[in-house]
């Protein structure tokens, strides 16, 4: 599986968590998640991202969605 859109979403949303100076418990708490999976988001390891855990990261860290989805 090709897993490039997941990595560019992970860099992004790392890049803004990292902006916002945020540790990735705190994005964690705030979105209603784990570090764990936060983690694996930022690596590009998580291939399925729920759309609503992607709306609140996207609402903590004041970044639209698209901004997070466009690619290249």
């Amino acid at each position: 599986m090709n897993n490039y859109p997941y990595i560019e979403i992970g860099k992004k949303i790392r890049h803004a968590r990292q902006e916002k100076e945020l540790s990735q418990r705190q994005l964690a708490k705030l979105a209603g998640t784990t570090q764990g999976e936060i983690w694996q988001i930022e690596q590009g390891k998580r291939y399925r991202i729920d759309y609503f855990l992607l709306c609140k990261i996207s609402e903590v860290l004041e970044i639209k969605i698209p901004t997070l989805s466009k690619v290249g």
